[in-house]
């Protein structure tokens, strides 16, 4: 019985400290076709769509977690695509042709960008894409950060952001499929802030009923 009660005041402690320290994630869908939208530049995208705006209360709903200015996140380029036409059949309407985000190494294969920003997020890395002469438009995004399989490392909401928004690179040319629906971007986020009274209520019991199996022994 005492056993019993030390192995459950132990488990309870751990779950406390568990959700504490809890890392949250969410993948969020994207189109091979979506773009940040027509630039301010005489070069006009065709076939562009307007991707989907998360904002930060999406966010931290779908990972249910408090997302706002300050909070640390990071990004993780995933899943497969139709990125060379020269190459691959990129209208064979079949997944066959594509390839996995992590074999695109010439570039970042997803662009991110916090809507409302006036800067970079701290933490974040960014590379010119002009000189390979994708995405030429996106020199009038601000802030816009690149996104791989080998993942953004962990970057601070910047200040004003209000959303987050991704976009597929080489989406300039209209010509990159995705019949997987598998291309998409990974955010993850640890657990910050105040923690709820029921995980601080879950350590304390157990604590308290360790302290108590310890005086039994002792009596």
């Amino acid at each position: 019985m005492k056993a019993t009660f030390r192995v459950l005041a132990v488990l309870a402690v751990m779950v406390g400290a568990a959700s504490l320290a809890s890392a949250n994630s969410f993948t969020f869908t994207i189109l091979a076709t979506d773009t940040f939208g027509t630039p301010s530049n005489p070069t006009t995208p065709t076939g562009v769509t307007t991707p989907t705006i998360y904002s930060l209360a999406t966010l931290g709903t779908d990972l249910g977690l408090s997302m706002s200015v300050g909070s640390t996140i990071s990004f993780t380029a995933v899943g497969e695509v139709c990125s060379n036409p020269a190459v691959q059949n990129c209208n064979s309407s079949s997944s066959t042709n594509e390839v996995p985000v992590s074999s695109i190494v010439s570039h970042p294969p997803i662009e991110g960008f916090f809507v409302g920003s006036s800067s970079l997020p701290s933490g974040a890395s960014v590379t010119n894409l002009s000189p390979t002469g994708l995405d030429l438009w996106t020199a009038n995004v601000v802030g816009m950060f690149d996104i791989t399989a080998g993942g953004t490392g962990n970057i601070i909401i910047p200040t004003g952001a209000t959303g987050i928004e991704f976009a597929y690179v080489d989406s300039y040319y209209a010509d990159n499929s995705d019949f997987s629906h598998t291309l998409g971007v990974q955010a993850n986020a640890s657990a910050s802030g105040v923690p709820e009274p029921a995980t601080y209520g879950m350590m304390i019991a157990g604590l308290g009923a360790l302290v108590a199996f310890k005086r039994l022994r002792r009596s």
